[in-house]
């Protein structure tokens, strides 16, 4: 009964310790406090991000890519620094792809170059992760999951990062992609209610 007795308490007590280690690794940052990523924050409208990005060629089309959503109100900005002055703030970046949904920054992702077009040569994955929680200030590489994609996601207050090498997510998830899934469905099933053969 004695033994029972201790190896209940030292099971709670490991179980205390491995909860409170757990719950120091999780993100309880919020889009809000969530830094800028070479300035790009999501909630942003269209005309705050396009400040941002240092254009010298093709202002308009970035415009007009960022300001024609679809009928769901999405509408998808691609930037690519070397097509567009080349601006030192996007040193190491070879695209970044931005979503909007209802005219806020919803989802944005960023391609660093390769090590074999003058970018960091990463030791692995969690190198990488390392790097990128170490300048965000969220915690690392052993609080991240496994996706749904099968990459590692870090889960924080309303937005997730996912990162693969040379690649880092923002998204806020899941609000805008189930919201617009739902906008979808209802705009569908309306279609097969009205549908005549």
């Amino acid at each position: 009964m004695r033994r029972l007795l201790v190896l209940l308490i030292l099971t709670c007590s490991l179980g205390n310790a491995y909860g409170q280690a757990a719950d120091a690794a999780t993100c309880r940052l919020t889009a809000a406090q969530f830094p800028a990523v070479r300035g790009l924050r999501l909630g942003m409208t269209p005309d705050e991000v396009l400040r941002v990005l240092p254009t010298v060629l093709n202002k308009d089309e970035l415009f007009r890519q960022a300001h024609s959503p679809d009928h769901f109100d999405v509408a998808y900005l691609n930037y690519g620094p070397n097509q567009n002055g080349d601006p030192p703030q996007f040193a190491g970046v070879s695209n970044v792809n931005m979503v909007f949904y209802r005219g806020k920054l919803v989802d944005f992702s960023i391609y660093y170059n390769e090590s074999n077009a003058g970018g960091v040569a990463w030791l692995g994955i969690a190198d990488f992760i390392a790097r990128i929680a170490e300048a965000l200030q969220v915690p690392g590489f052993q609080a991240w999951t496994t996706g749904k994609a099968g990459g590692p996601v870090l889960k924080c207050e309303g937005f997730e990062l996912q990162a693969n090498l040379n690649f880092l997510r923002v998204v806020a998830a899941p609000f805008w992609v189930d919201d617009m899934n739902a906008r979808r469905k209802a705009e569908n099933d309306e279609k097969r209610r009205a549908f005549r053969p």
